[in-house]
């Protein structure tokens, strides 16, 4: 994101919904939407304008010859403003905490970054963290067993006869390796379940291979 976009607008600077919305990382609907709600603060031709008609047309062939002098002078000046600088820091910000959030959720497989950080990525409840991690721990300790436990004692089956799988009618598992367990389930199935992978041929079987450990696992 490169902050935003100036534009000239009855002599104007104005910034477009489509901008703002870039700004704050969410959809134009959003914007319109919280625009609609809080209506009654704001007056047209002061704060906003709302075109329609040929003034929308005039001002979207405007927005397309934006390689003129006049616009290039425009947003030469606007990025001296401290309202663009200002734009500029909050969208780093932004980029910082999604970016961090999306890899705390993808290694941890948990929706609490917020509980544990803040928007500037202060950590902001490090027992919460730390319990989290510690989960972490533990489901991949778990996982490391269970997979010394297949190795050892599946590594010979043929998984292309699914008719063939045999069932263990008891569990060896506790019940605190079951809670980790069926996280592990959660994650896998919701990688591979064909509906998230074209329906492929690859999928079907391994949705099939994470059905048959779910019943072994008793989860």
């Amino acid at each position: 994101m490169s902050g935003l976009t100036p534009v000239n607008f009855n002599n104007e600077i104005v910034i477009t919904t489509k901008t703002l919305a870039q700004v704050y990382e969410c959809k134009e609907q959003q914007i319109t939407q919280n625009f609609n709600y809080n209506q009654d603060k704001f007056e047209e031709k002061k704060h906003y304008y709302k075109l329609q008609g040929e003034e929308l047309k005039e001002f979207k062939r405007v927005l397309e010859n934006s390689d003129n002098p006049l616009y290039k002078e425009i947003k030469e000046e606007y990025e001296q403003t401290e309202e663009y600088k200002t734009s500029r820091k909050h969208s780093e910000i932004i980029r910082k905490y999604n970016k961090a959030k999306i890899k705390f959720e993808q290694k941890y497989n948990s929706m609490k970054f917020d509980r544990c950080y803040d928007v500037f990525l202060n950590l902001r409840n490090k027992d919460f963290l730390d319990q989290i991690k510690k989960e972490y721990k533990q489901q991949q300790q778990s996982y490391e067993n269970y997979r010394s436990y297949y190795s050892d004692n599946y590594s010979n089956h043929n998984y292309n006869n699914y008719s063939s799988y045999q069932v263990n009618s008891k569990s060896n598992y506790n019940d605190e390796d079951k809670k980790i367990l069926k996280k592990m389930y959660k994650k896998l199935a919701m990688e591979f379940h064909p509906d998230r992978n074209n329906n492929s041929e690859e999928s079907q079987r391994a949705m099939q291979i994470i059905n048959n450990l779910k019943d072994e696992w008793k989860v």
